[in-house]
């Protein structure tokens, strides 16, 4: 199916899944577009009236044809991905809709008529990529609140009703959602409700002063790409309101974070403008900052048949951040010989080999790789070098 490989990229998971389902079900292929949906319509309606299909068939079934529906969706949608959360697959239409392919072939099965009930839900999922949706609405509607109830704080991602503005800070908005009925003017009550109970309201304005934020300040490791995909949500945004950020090395971004008891929320660079203490400074602040959580971050040296791999396990949320550490390279100096090869593919990993052993350093590059696509929120599937002055871009030859 040659229109499922243009669109491979978007289909993570999806794309193998719907890959087997076609071998299973409909070797010549399923055709892309209108084709294929009535395709598939006719698969359910079989599978529906084999009354000689094993039980255990069901669940074979239901995921391989919510991944063709998926994969239909993504070739003709294109701002449409799929997307992840703690086992759980379902696709973003748009820029904050929402769709479960699974919940819609779970609930054509059910019907009495499969097609009926699958062109509902293709007519919803098509809504929620235009921004019509009930979830694309009411996100988008939660973010006008919260930029005005806490501009202090960023919708940073969203897997239908449960949405993320931070580490620490996550929501479910389904509650408020039922409450308003499809009522415009309760769900705003709703949610402004809702917003106004997240913690640290308090502290919004005092964050803006350098001498509340300085012994607060933490670096975060984040990739390019989630950046991009911030700042292209909001395209109209001016560009104080942006996230700060600055290059490290590669396609890793360095942004900060205001750490709180309970919580963390990332830094604006309006934040920054506001401090009024140069840049050197508010990086001396949370460099010291690192180093304080730091005495007693754990660096494990795991033995393997290659070689040493140095492993950090201090579990506070920290380790990748700890890239920027000056003490770091005396750390790895004292288990690995330089040069150092280096990974951070998710917030909570930070792994390094020496990258004097070719095979060490592409035995991280696989691990880090592996890491990366499993992780909720991944940062790097990349290999870096760690040089006395920070990490940065590793240029040696795969040969």
């Amino acid at each position: 199916m040659i229109w499922l490989e243009r669109s491979t990229s978007r289909l993570g998971p999806f794309a193998d899944a719907a890959r087997a389902f076609s071998a299973w079900r409909h070797p010549a292929g399923f055709p892309p577009g209108p084709e294929g949906v009535r395709a598939l319509v006719r698969e359910l309606d079989a599978f529906v009236h084999d009354l000689d299909a094993p039980e255990e068939d069901e669940d074979r079934f239901l995921e391989g044809a919510g991944a063709l529906l998926a994969a239909l969706l993504i070739a003709h949608l294109p701002e449409s991905r799929h997307v992840e959360r703690e086992g759980r697959h379902a696709l973003r239409l748009g820029r904050w809709g929402f769709f479960d392919p699974f919940m819609a072939i779970d609930a054509a099965l059910d019907a009495e008529s499969p097609a009926e009930s699958l062109a509902r839900a293709l007519r919803r999922a098509e809504a929620e990529a235009r921004g019509e949706g009930s979830m694309a609405q009411a996100l988008g509607l939660f973010e006008e609140l919260l930029e005005c109830i806490r501009p202090d704080l960023t919708l940073i991602d969203a897997f239908a009703a449960s949405l993320r503005l931070g580490d620490n800070i996550e929501l479910d908005i389904s509650s408020a959602m039922a409450a308003a009925s499809g009522d415009e003017g309760d769900l705003e009550s709703a949610l402004s409700r809702l917003i106004g109970l997240i913690p640290g309201g308090e502290d919004a304005q005092n964050a803006f002063e350098w001498p509340h934020a300085r012994p607060r300040l933490l670096p975060r490791i984040v990739s390019a790409d989630f950046l991009e995909e911030l700042d292209s949500a909001r395209p109209d945004a001016p560009p104080e309101r942006r996230l700060y950020r600055r290059p490290l090395a590669g396609d890793l971004r360095l942004a900060l974070v205001l750490a709180y008891p309970d919580r963390a929320r990332f830094v604006r660079l309006e934040e920054l403008e506001c401090w009024g203490v140069p840049e050197v400074e508010v990086e001396g602040a949370y460099l010291a900052h690192l180093a304080r959580l730091s005495r007693d971050a754990r660096f494990d040296a795991v033995e393997s048949p290659e070689g040493v791999m140095i492993v950090a396990r201090s579990g506070d949320a920290l380790d990748s951040a700890r890239i920027v550490l000056p003490g770091l390279y005396g750390v790895l100096a004292a288990e690995l010989t330089p040069p150092f090869a280096v990974a951070v593919p998710h917030r909570d990993s930070l792994l390094a080999v020496s990258g004097a052993d070719p095979e060490m350093w592409r035995m991280l590059a696989r691990r880090a790789r592996e890491e990366h696509a499993r992780a909720p929120h991944g940062i790097s599937p990349n290999i870096f070098e760690l040089s006395r002055r920070g990490p940065r871009q590793w240029s040696f030859s795969a040969a």
